[in-house]
This record gives C-alpha cells, sequence and structure tokens, in this order.
C-alpha cells in the first residue's frame, strides 16, 4: 500500500483540490512548493522549498513511497525561462531521476487531452513526457482530462469573470468546436482512487465530462448561471490568425497561436474506463 506522498503542483488550482482529496483520504504528502504556500492546512501535510526544475532540491522526496506529478504550464513566457520544454519534458524527467534514485516505484502523471507526437507545442512536449513516463520502468498511471471547471479556477472561471469585465463575449469562427468539459472533484477523486488500485497501473486514462457542448452552449451556460447579461460576437477567422499572429507574445493577450489552434480542435473525450475502474463520479458543467 502506497501511503505517503510527494506532490509536485499542489499549489495550483488542480493541485490544490488533489492535496484536499489526499488529506481527506489520511495520505501523508510532502507538497513542493518554489513561492507559494499550499491552501490545504492538515498535520498530514508537510511543505518542502524546491523546484522540479532544481535537481538538488529533490532529495526531498525521501521517505516517500509515490509521486504525483503535475506541473504544467498553458502558456510560454520563453524571456522568463518559462517553456513547455522546460516545465513538460525537462520537469518530468527531473522527477522520474529522482524516483529511481530514492527507490521510489510509483509515479502518478498530469498530461492532458489531445497529447500527440505531432501538434502545437503544448501537445507534443505533454506527450513527449508521457513517453518518459511510459518508458522509466515505474509503475505509472497517466491522466489525460478536458477542459477542467470548478469553482475557484478553469475554465468556468476564466470565463465568468471575462463576461464581469466585458458585455461583448467574442468567439472565434463558427463557434460550434465541441468541449467535454470535467470537474475538478472528478479529477481529484480519480488521481487519488488510482493510487493503490491495481487496475489503474501502467494505463492511460482519459477524464472528460458527462456531456459534449459546444463553445457558444458553454458561453451561454455561463452568462444563464452567473446572471450576466451578454452579447456573442464572432471573429472571423482570418482576423483572429492574424491578431493572435502579431500579437501572442505579449502576456497580456488573452490567446496565443497554439491555443487558438486547440480551441478550433475541440476537446473531446470520454470517462467510461476511469470510472469503471476507479468508480468516480461524474458532475453536470450546468
Amino acid at each position: 500500500m502506497y501511503r505517503k506522498v510527494f506532490l509536485t503542483g499542489g499549489t495550483g488550482f488542480v493541485g490544490t483540490e488533489i492535496l484536499r482529496e489526499l488529506a481527506r483520504n489520511k495520505y501523508k504528502v510532502k507538497v513542493l512548493t518554489h513561492s507559494q504556500k499550499p491552501k490545504v492546512q492538515s498535520k498530514l501535510v508537510e511543505v518542502v522549498k524546491g523546484s522540479v526544475l532544481d535537481t538538488d532540491s529533490l532529495d526531498s522526496v525521501k521517505g516517500c513511497d509515490m509521486i504525483i506529478h503535475l506541473v504544467g504550464i498553458i502558456r510560454e513566457i520563453p524571456w522568463k525561462g518559462v517553456t513547455f520544454e522546460k516545465l513538460h519534458v525537462e520537469a518530468t524527467r527531473n522527477m522520474i531521476k529522482a524516483a529511481k534514485a530514492n527507490k521510489i516505484k510509483r509515479f502518478i502523471h498530469m498530461s492532458a487531452n489531445g497529447a500527440k507526437p505531432k501538434g502545437t507545442r503544448y501537445q507534443t512536449t505533454k506527450y513527449r513526457a508521457e513517453q518518459l513516463v511510459k518508458n522509466s520502468g515505474l509503475n505509472y498511471t497517466i491522466f489525460r482530462p478536458s477542459f477542467i471547471w470548478g469553482d475557484t479556477g478553469g475554465l468556468r472561471v476564466q470565463l465568468g469573470n471575462m463576461m464581469k469585465r466585458f458585455p461583448l463575449i467574442p468567439y472565434f469562427g463558427d463557434g460550434n468546436y465541441k468541449f467535454q468539459p470535467v470537474s475538478i472533484k472528478t479529477v481529484a477523486e480519480a488521481f487519488v482512487k488510482s493510487i493503490n488500485n491495481r487496475k489503474a497501473f501502467n494505463k492511460i486514462y482519459h477524464l472528460g465530462g458527462p456531456k459534449v457542448y459546444t463553445y457558444k452552449e458553454l458561453l451561454d451556460i455561463i452568462a444563464e448561471k452567473t446572471g450576466r447579461k451578454t452579447v456573442k460576437i464572432p471573429i472571423p477567422m482570418w482576423v483572429a490568425r492574424i491578431a493572435v499572429t502579431l500579437l501572442d507574445w505579449l502576456p497580456q493577450f488573452p490567446i496565443t497561436n497554439d491555443q487558438l489552434t486547440m480551441l478550433l480542435d475541440g476537446n473531446v473525450c470520454g470517462s467510461s474506463e476511469a470510472t469503471r475502474d476507479l468508480k468516480i463520479k461524474s458532475y453536470s458543467f450546468r
């Protein structure tokens, strides 16, 4: 039985919920953090300073019997050294080395729906990180969630905040690209229930919500539930591509070229295998 977890990315939106679920299920957890403190307060939680890019600081995995590796980014800031190559590939390689150096056999990894060998930089680096995990010789479980939503972050909050600031909400093209948003509660439950479940060993799971929506439908639901009167404005694709190509290097610009490409591709997947193996619950986005 694995009982002591080393957690990376434990101060973020997803990591906070997974940490909360771990503590709820009486796991002892070491949380690796660079500067932020975890929002979950528990006698079972120990904070250790360090970085997934600083191999010297990863000696703190000693005493743990498994790793949950969540670190990832959705946008690069190259001049600050924040790149997909570093935070997806190099960070995962470092965590695998730390696991092996400390005789840790179990490794649970956060990937993304859409990870593939040929795609955007985000997708290809997510895929390469997966390959590192699969070929590591460790007992792994890899999760590929769709867009994640919750009360404190993710898709619902991001779009809801946009609606609070702007009554006109743009969408690109016809707005009919499809998504299957998954609850943060489902994701956290899946991670924790996979730890000691032999059915989950050396397996990749997709995590999606119970229903598929178009992007325009998502906007309508969020506007309805937040009580906002919004007007949806279509942006022709040629305009979007020009704007993004010229401005996506600005951190303040809301979308990058890679993100636009993935948005138009949609993000659909099911959770049937994970639901069957892990007995996780599904929650309606509406």
